[in-house]
C-alpha cells in the first residue's frame, strides 16, 4: 500500500513554472481539488435517471455492461460511504497504507444483498490494471493534465477481488457526471442523448427549486415554473415579495480541455460563455422584453431581479463580472453564475436560514466575487451563521433528501449503511 501511495505522489506531483501564474492553470487546479457532497450527487442522480425521457438510453446501457444502473450507484455510493466513514472517524488512525482503503468484493457481498458476479461487473467496469496504468502514464508523460484513463476508471485493481480508490474526486464523479457520460458513449455516442439529458438536467433543478419553496414558508417564496409571456418563454422564477430571481439553467459544461490541457485560455474563456455569459444574456432580455411590454403581471418594473445562471459545473476561482449593460446602466452587479453543486448547497444553506433571504445571500455576494468564488462565499456564510446559532444544522430540506436517498437504497438493494444519509 505504500508504495502504490508514493506512485500515485509521484504522478500527481509536478511543479511547472510556464503555467503557474495562468488564469487556466487556477482554475483547473481548483476544479480538480473541489470537494462535493456526495448525498446530494446521489440524490440528484436518482432523480434524474427516474425520468422516463432516458429509460431507452439507461436500457441501452444495462444492456452493454450487464448490470443495472440502480446497483451500479448504490455500490459507488456505498463504498464512498465507507472511506467517508473512516475518515470522519476521530477515533480512527488512518495510516495512508492502511488496508481499510482497499475494497474487498467478497466482504462487501457478504454484507450486501448482491451477488459477486455483479460486483465483479462493476468494479472491472470502473477499475484499471497496473499495467494498464503504467502505459497510460508512458504514453502521456509530455501531457502532465491527461488523466482521461484515472477519471474513467478511478480505481486500482489490485488482485481478483480487491480494488483501492485512486482520486476521491473522479471516484465522487462516477455517481453524476462520469456515469451519464458512459451511458452516452454505451449507446454509441448518440447525439440525441444530451438534449434528453438537458430536459432532465433541467426538470430536476425546477423540481428542487419547487422543495425550496416549499419547505420555506416563513420566507413567502413563490415558485414560478416555467410559463409562455407573450412570444417569449420564461424559465424558472423563485420570488419574495418585491424581489425576483430569475434562474437560467443549461445542461452546459465546461469543455474537456479546461482540465485536461496545459495553459489553454482558449477553452476556459469557450467555457465560461456557454455557461455563463450566454444563459445570463438570454434571460436578461426576456425580462427585459417581458417588463417593457407588459406581458405579465407578476414581472413588471417595480420588482428587484437578481439573474443566477445554473450550469452542469463550474469554472471557480476565476474573477470576473459577467458585464451586461441596459443602455448605460451596467447589470454586473445582479449577474450570479454557478454550478449544479453550489445551487445545491446554495437553497440547502438558504432554507436554514429565517432572517435572510436567498435573494439577500445572493446580493451579498456582489461585493465579495473579485475575492472569493460564489461556493466559497456561501460555505463561509453557513459556517459563520450556523456557529453564531443563527441557522438550523440540518433543516427540512437536507432531512427530505436524506430520506429520499434511504428510500432509494432500500428499494433497490438491502445495502449497509456506513454513514447518515
Amino acid at each position: 500500500m505504500k508504495s502504490i501511495h508514493k506512485l500515485i505522489l509521484h504522478v500527481n506531483d509536478y511543479y511547472d513554472k510556464n503555467t503557474e501564474n495562468t488564469r487556466h492553470h487556477s482554475a483547473k487546479n481548483i476544479i480538480l481539488n473541489s470537494n462535493k457532497d456526495i448525498r446530494i450527487v446521489f440524490f440528484r442522480t436518482t432523480k434524474i435517471i427516474q425520468n422516463i425521457l432516458l429509460k431507452k438510453y439507461i436500457d441501452g446501457f444495462e444492456r452493454r455492461v450487464g448490470f443495472d444502473v440502480n446497483t451500479y450507484i448504490c455500490v459507488i455510493y456505498n463504498i464512498l460511504c465507507k472511506y467517508t466513514f473512516i475518515a470522519n472517524n476521530k477515533e480512527f488512525d488512518f495510516p495512508i497504507e492502511s488496508n481499510e482503503w482497499v475494497s474487498n468484493i467478497h466482504d462487501f457481498s457478504k454484507n450486501n444483498n448482491i451477488e459477486i458476479s455483479v460486483l465483479k461487473k462493476i468494479m472491472n467496469y470502473i477499475s484499471c490494471s497496473l499495467h494498464e496504468a503504467k502505459d497510460f502514464s508512458v504514453k502521456t508523460i509530455r501531457n502532465k493534465s491527461d488523466y482521461s484513463l484515472f477519471r474513467d476508471k478511478p480505481f486500482l485493481q489490485l488482485s481478483e477481488d480487491e480494488f483501492i480508490p485512486i482520486d476521491g474526486g473522479y471516484a465522487t464523479d462516477l455517481i453524476f457526471e462520469n456515469l451519464f457520460h458512459k451511458i452516452h458513449r454505451e449507446n454509441n455516442d448518440n447525439i440525441n442523448f444530451f438534449s434528453v439529458f438537458g430536459k432532465c438536467f433541467e426538470s430536476y433543478v425546477q423540481d428542487i427549486t419547487r422543495l425550496f419553496c416549499e419547505v420555506n414558508t416563513s420566507m413567502n417564496y413563490e415558485y414560478i415554473p416555467e410559463f409562455a409571456a407573450g412570444p417569449k418563454k420564461l424559465r424558472i422564477l423563485s420570488q419574495e415579495t418585491k424581489s425576483v430571481l430569475v434562474i437560467e439553467v443549461k445542461a452546459a459544461r465546461y469543455l474537456d480541455g479546461v482540465v485536461s490541457l496545459d495553459d489553454d485560455n482558449q477553452s476556459l474563456d469557450r467555457s465560461l460563455q456557454k455557461t455563463q455569459y450566454d444563459p445570463l444574456l438570454q434571460s436578461y432580455k426576456i425580462i427585459s422584453d417581458i417588463v417593457h411590454e407588459g406581458w405579465s403581471e407578476k414581472i413588471n418594473k417595480e420588482k428587484n431581479y437578481l439573474f443566477l445562471s445554473v450550469s452542469m459545473n463550474e469554472i471557480p476561482y476565476v474573477r470576473q463580472k459577467v458585464e451586461i449593460k441596459n443602455g448605460e446602466q451596467d447589470t454586473s452587479e445582479v449577474m450570479f453564475s454557478v454550478g449544479i453543486d453550489t445551487y445545491e448547497f446554495l437553497l440547502l444553506t438558504a432554507s436554514r436560514q429565517k432572517s435572510h433571504s436567498i435573494h439577500k445571500i445572493i446580493h451579498n455576494y456582489d461585493t465579495h466575487r473579485l475575492k472569493e468564488t460564489f461556493k466559497n462565499y456561501v460555505i463561509l456564510y453557513s459556517r459563520k451563521m450556523t456557529e453564531d446559532g443563527l441557522m438550523a444544522s440540518n433543516g427540512l430540506m437536507l432531512e427530505i433528501i436524506s430520506s429520499n436517498n434511504i428510500e432509494f437504497f432500500k428499494k433497490h438493494n438491502n445495502f449497509v449503511l456506513y454513514i447518515s444519509f
